[in-house]
């Protein structure tokens, strides 16, 4: 009889251990007092969609005012600056394809009249800074960059052959205009 109550004890402790593993492994909501991450906006509406960083294999800023553009290109040696010949800080030209790729925008609105533009600096002469992007594929996107907002956080810009006039992120566009500012104090010591 006593080994009996052992057997009875053990497969009663079997199942036990059966029920918990069981309860142990249904999912179950899990709540946290963590904060919970939100999407930056700035970062979820990218001017360009249908394209990622890695897919640009050249970049053209130019600025409209002088006759000074940066150009950089991407090959089996890295990103190269045309016209130098000298080693250029790889992870700044990734990172100006990157924003170029990546550009945000803070908001857009359509049916703006083309004789409103001036007002924007989107005109032929207003156009303060045009970029390029150019992907392996050999597509070309270009975005023309006109007057700040009134408050100064963005950029008015038209992008490809899009109707609406975007607003882009400042700092995205700020980040540019220093590269493009050093590189025309560098190609003008040569």
């Amino acid at each position: 009889m006593k080994r009996n109550t052992q057997v009875i004890l053990l497969a009663v402790v079997f199942l036990g251990m059966l029920a918990l593993a069981i309860y142990q492994a249904q999912p179950r909501a899990i709540t946290s007092n963590a904060p919970v991450s939100t999407a930056d906006s700035r970062i979820t509406n990218r001017v360009f969609t249908s394209f990622e960083a890695y897919e640009v294999v050249a970049v053209r800023l130019d600025d409209t005012k002088s006759n000074v553009d940066l150009i950089l290109t991407f090959n089996t040696e890295g990103w190269q600056i045309a016209g130098i010949t000298e080693p250029i800080n790889q992870e700044a030209a990734a990172n100006i394809a990157a924003t170029l790729a990546l550009i945000p925008y803070v908001s857009q609105f359509g049916n703006v009249a083309t004789s409103d533009y001036e007002r924007f600096g989107l005109t032929t002469e207003g156009i303060w800074m045009q970029a390029q992007v150019i992907l392996g594929s050999e597509e070309v996107h270009v975005i023309a960059i006109g007057n700040r907002t009134p408050n100064g956080d963005g950029w008015y810009a038209l992008v490809d052959d899009n109707a609406q006039v975007y607003i882009l992120n400042k700092g995205a566009v700020d980040y540019l205009a220093i590269y493009l500012q050093e590189i025309q104090s560098i190609l003008a010591s040569f």
